[in-house]
């Protein structure tokens, strides 16, 4: 039996008495009916960051949402962290996101979504809070002519 050579049979397709070597190439077009891999398209397609809204729990482009932010107390500070929403986009910490929408709202505090999105329980007090909150955005997105449709 021959040594072992340290080579690869990897670039084979088969081996063995009585069948032909072929070395593996990439199928490039349909034969006989079998399914073939598609070319890489040489520029990839950009496409907008999609999100999970808490409340309804459909997905959508991050653009059509508001985000929530858990903000922690400071280490001086005892008591449970509290929920803002977060209209510019900016604040650090773990965030949630939801629909600007009242029935969205309503989903949120009825199903307590934030929980889920936190990983945490969440006190009804702060959900409440919350939800408050978001209306009250909502209210004011609705009252200035200035906010353009599709951002928050």
């Amino acid at each position: 039996m021959p040594e072992h050579t340290g080579r690869s049979r990897a670039p084979w397709i088969c081996s063995g008495p009585g069948i032909k070597r072929t070395p593996y190439r990439a199928p490039t077009e349909h034969k006989e009916g079998r399914a073939v891999t598609q070319p890489v398209p040489s520029e990839p397609s950009v496409r907008p960051p999609i999100r999970t809204c808490v409340g309804c729990r459909t997905r959508d482009e991050r653009r059509n949402l508001l985000r929530i932010v858990s903000v922690q107390p400071a280490s001086d500070e005892a008591g449970t962290p509290r929920y803002l929403p977060d209209t510019a986009g900016t604040m650090p910490g773990r965030g949630a996101w939801i629909h600007p929408s009242e029935a969205c709202v309503a989903a949120l505090e009825k199903k307590n979504g934030l929980a889920r999105a936190f990983k945490r329980a969440v006190p009804a007090a702060a959900l409440k809070a919350c939800c408050e909150q978001i209306r009250a955005v909502l209210t004011a997105r609705e009252s200035s002519p200035e906010a353009a449709p599709g951002t928050v």
